[in-house]
């Protein structure tokens, strides 16, 4: 049973620890996500590969049993949003962290607009400002169901249930101004492409012409 002092870790270390390309990985992943410690990729990952581990095990099962597991399986990750509807037993294998990174309150509440940031919407849940139904969540770690997102939201009696509220309008300013700012991006990017062509086309006329006047001077070759 173990002693309740020492708790069993619920993730593993990686064998490689200075692998450059998975740690190039995780750094990418970390900064997308907004996550504080490797810990969190690391736990991801053991999820991933229990799933992952499962599925090959029912593969190998053909008994009434393992049938039922495997429905058991789909609909399970089918509700937390991972896999699709129609997915099949094999789809469970190409699931990558990505995909329950997604899945996690921060990453939820970042992209329902509730926070600006990654790291702003890590600091909302920590500080008990979101709830999903009657429950306040405070671990940014949790993994929201597909019908959780409908009830997700602030607490009543948290101040940033006010649109009002400093941080609030700066969300709602930068939505507003985000359609804006894309159609001015879009006549600057015309506008840009534009001059580099017309740079271009200068400086093939250039190396042409340079060309030329070094042909017509060069001195004779020796033979």
């Amino acid at each position: 049973m173990g002693d309740p002092k020492f708790k069993k870790n619920m993730y593993r270390r990686p064998m490689k620890i200075w692998d450059l390309a998975r740690l190039e990985e995780e750094s990418v992943l970390m900064k997308e996500y907004g996550l504080r410690r490797k810990k969190e990729l690391w736990r991801t990952n053991g999820v991933v590969s229990k799933y992952t581990h499962f599925a090959k095990a029912l593969i190998k099962d053909y008994s009434e049993r393992a049938e039922k597991e495997k429905g058991f399986l789909i609909q399970k990750l089918q509700k937390l949003n991972v896999l699709g509807v129609g997915a099949k037993l094999d789809d469970v294998l190409a699931i990558k962290m990505r995909n329950f990174l997604e899945r996690r309150l921060q990453t939820v509440v970042f992209r329902m607009g509730l926070g600006k940031t990654m790291k702003q919407a890590r600091q909302f849940i920590l500080h008990k400002h979101v709830i999903i139904g009657n429950n306040v969540i405070i671990s940014p770690s949790y993994l929201v169901n597909k019908d959780e997102e409908a009830i997700l939201s602030f607490r009543q009696t948290s101040s940033l249930i006010d649109n009002e509220h400093p941080e609030r309008a700066k969300m709602l300013a930068s939505k507003k101004t985000a359609t804006e700012t894309s159609a001015a991006d879009s006549t600057k990017d015309k506008v840009e492409v534009k001059f580099q062509n017309k740079y271009e086309k200068k400086r093939n006329e250039r190396k042409y012409h340079s060309r030329q006047t070094y042909n017509k001077y060069k001195a004779p070759d020796k033979k």
